[in-house]
């Protein structure tokens, strides 16, 4: 009886802390629009408004006390209440002063989570075992799983919303439509899967598409390729997707196509194939081919 009272008086406290979390992400949502304000575009604006997803998306990440909380675009708190609700620490990042401010005063009950005013772009992640959650901006999408790639060794997980569109990249096959760079760069680096569909009605404002949840996990070192090289190989591969791969990479990296042909012909790839016929392991095999017999500019030379 003793066991069973003890875990229902635990139970009690989290259903509180939730339903604490639940009216403080209400009322900060009614602050802003009795200020009469909207989401803008500029920031690329679209606040999840569906609180009940919010939590579904928070078990997501996983108990506290597992490594730091990073939250990209905290926006009006429909995630980052429950989080801290539910324990975690970190930090929450807002790219809009006034919401940021907001935030951080709304956020006084559960003093673990830090509200910056910031631009993930620019913002260090470097650290240890960063566990990331967010609504990524629709316009920075790519631009911050690319971040995500390069900070893969401070990582411990990434659960994160994107376009409907963006997950059919990261999750697609080889020779599809939607295979491309990204989903190279980002298939070498982590294990992607599917968390769940976000349909565009539990936005304010709605988008004009759907969005969903998937969960990056970094492979291990020995998994992994990785690199500057290799990211600017993939990304001249498909600058060009309507030519032969030999092509595209010789006028992307600014080396003669003949030698270009004659690597891929080494590993034993059709010069004549497209890029999106090339598997990521193809393309650590053959940036590593370029490396050898032809060396690479520097960062700052690309």
């Amino acid at each position: 009886m003793v066991a069973a009272s003890a875990s229902d008086s635990r139970a009690d406290t989290a259903d509180a802390a939730a339903a604490d979390a639940t009216a403080a992400a209400r009322a900060l949502r009614e602050r802003y629009r009795d200020a009469g304000l909207r989401p803008t575009k500029r920031f690329g604006q679209h606040f999840l408004a569906d609180l009940n997803l919010a939590r579904k998306i928070v078990t997501e990440v996983g108990p506290p006390g597992e490594g730091p909380l990073l939250e990209i675009g905290a926006g009006l708190g429909a995630l980052t209440f429950p989080l801290a609700a539910a324990g975690h620490a970190g930090v929450a990042i807002e790219i809009d002063r006034r919401l940021a401010a907001w935030l951080a005063e709304a956020l006084a009950p559960w003093p673990r989570i830090q509200v910056i005013h910031g631009d993930i772009r620019t913002f260090d992640l470097q650290g240890d075992r960063l566990r990331v959650v967010g609504n990524l901006p629709y316009y920075l999408t790519s631009e911050v799983l690319f971040k995500l790639v390069r900070a893969r060794t401070s990582l411990a997980s990434a659960v994160i919303m994107v376009q409907d569109d963006v997950a059919a990249r990261l999750l697609a096959p080889p020779s599809t439509r939607a295979y491309g760079s990204l989903t190279v760069a980002m298939a070498l680096q982590f294990a992607i899967e599917p968390v769940l569909r976000v349909p565009r009605q539990a936005f304010w404002p709605a988008p004009e598409v759907d969005s969903a949840v998937v969960r990056l996990t970094p492979r291990a070192p020995q998994e992994s390729g990785g690199g500057v090289w290799l990211e600017r190989v993939v990304r001249a591969g498909f600058a060009q997707r309507r030519k032969t791969v030999a092509r595209s990479l010789a006028a992307g990296l600014g080396l003669p196509r003949p030698a270009v042909e004659a690597c891929l012909s080494q590993l034993g790839l059709d010069p004549s194939r497209r890029a999106e016929t090339l598997a990521p392991d193809d393309f650590v095999r053959l940036a590593a081919a370029l490396d050898h017999e032809h060396g690479h500019p520097e960062v700052g030379d690309a």
